[in-house]
């Protein structure tokens, strides 16, 4: 089990060292979204047409632009609804 910081600016690891956890920042949008649309093609390749990704790699430059502005608000707004968090490792997120 992960257990998630207090604070936005304290990271926690996972139990083994590996990963940390950190509040998002609008620099993780462009990652975030590659990443959300990996995960997308993958889980979900069997069930949807292709034609299904084409079209949401064709929208992901605004994906990014939505993302960011989200996290520009959190970061603004540091008590409001959203709470976005990435895990990393040496790898990146």
């Amino acid at each position: 089990m992960v257990s998630v910081p207090d604070s936005r600016s304290s990271p926690a690891f996972l139990s083994d060292g590996a990963a940390r956890i950190r509040a998002a920042v609008p620099e993780d949008a462009e990652t975030w979204v590659e990443t959300h649309l990996e995960a997308m093609a993958r889980a979900y390749a069997a069930l949807m047409p292709s034609e299904f990704m084409v079209q949401q790699r064709q929208r992901a430059s605004q994906r990014v632009d939505d993302v960011r502005a989200d996290l520009v608000s959190e970061r603004d707004d540091p008590g409001g609804p959203l709470a976005a968090w990435v895990a990393e490792d040496d790898l990146g997120m």
